[in-house]
């Protein structure tokens, strides 16, 4: 969530929004991220180290969905070392500690979109398509799913290279292409796993009929909140973008806009831990749940 967090100065060092007499704005995503987003990191990789100790004979066993959600928690602790990092910088001035507490911050960016859209495809190949997906779950499902997770943190470390160039003219088109087929992705995947959900499937005239609609109902919910999320995050983060690359906003305006992305982007770094952590019966008021994912 911490892609504007942080900016290109004009001499190409890394520098914090110049936030003048708002500093104190800027502070409020590192606060609510520190207070909120660390906690069920390190909850949910706990969880994570249980079962993979339950499973370290059969990798098969932990699910897509899950293993997409370690990863993307250990990603968050890394954005968030950078956030404490930050802090730490902001009363000793070390240049050099203060733009690695920047590259850490906007690490997770990427996996913060790309995971959950990963969870996306991973449901519509179940839902849609489950006989094939039952039959790639084995060992080649495995690897496709590392392949997958390598690429996510490949793409992360390209996004901190290319921190620079984010707030160019030139580099604008590229970030809206992406943010473009990622939705596009997004929205063919939930709509595609929303249709079946909603039509009766034939084994619903039996007696388990009932427990069928809740498992149904619970899978339905799920991919509205991760598309409701990412369709946030898309659409907060295009249009930061667009008022960072342009003329209109100026840089005494720059941590308002930082603030509001960053406020817009915490929901998709939740989303699939919380799930998780929904489905485990670990949330208060929750009971575990094999249904959900």
């Amino acid at each position: 969530m911490s892609v504007n967090s942080s900016l290109s100065s004009s001499n190409g060092s890394l520098s914090t929004f110049s936030c003048g007499s708002l500093v104190f704005l800027s502070y409020i995503p590192t606060v609510m991220t520190m207070t909120i987003l660390l906690p069920v990191s390190i909850t949910v990789l706990y969880l994570g180290l249980q079962q993979w100790r339950r499973s370290v004979s059969s990798p098969s066993s932990v699910s897509v969905s899950d293993f997409f959600t370690y990863n993307l928690a250990v990603m968050e602790l890394i954005g968030l070392f950078g956030y404490f990092m930050k802090i730490a910088t902001s009363h000793i001035r070390l240049q050099a500690l203060s733009s690695v507490a920047v590259l850490a911050t906007i690490f997770p960016w990427n996996g913060q979109m790309i995971f959950p859209i990963l969870t996306s495809v991973d449901r519509y190949l179940a839902v849609v398509h489950p006989i094939t997906y039952l039959r790639q779950k084995q060992r080649r499902g495995v690897c496709v799913r590392n392949l997958c997770t390598v690429f996510v943190w490949i793409s992360c470390c390209a996004g901190v290279g290319f921190l620079p160039l984010l707030y160019q003219s030139y580099a604008l088109l590229p970030s809206v292409i992406m943010m473009a087929v990622f939705l596009f992705a997004l929205i063919f995947c939930s709509v595609s796993v929303l249709r079946v959900l909603i039509r009766p499937g034939p084994g619903e005239a039996s007696a388990d009929r009932v427990q069928i609609h809740q498992s149904k109902r619970r899978a339905f919910n799920t991919i509205l909140i991760i598309f409701g999320v990412l369709l946030l995050r898309f659409g907060g983060t295009m249009v930061c973008n667009l008022l960072l690359a342009s003329s209109v906003v100026t840089k005494g305006e720059w941590c308002l806009v930082g603030v509001f992305s960053a406020l817009v982007s915490l929901p998709s770094s939740l989303v699939l831990p919380l799930l998780f952590l929904h489905r485990e019966g670990k949330l208060p008021g929750c009971r575990r749940s094999t249904n959900l994912s």
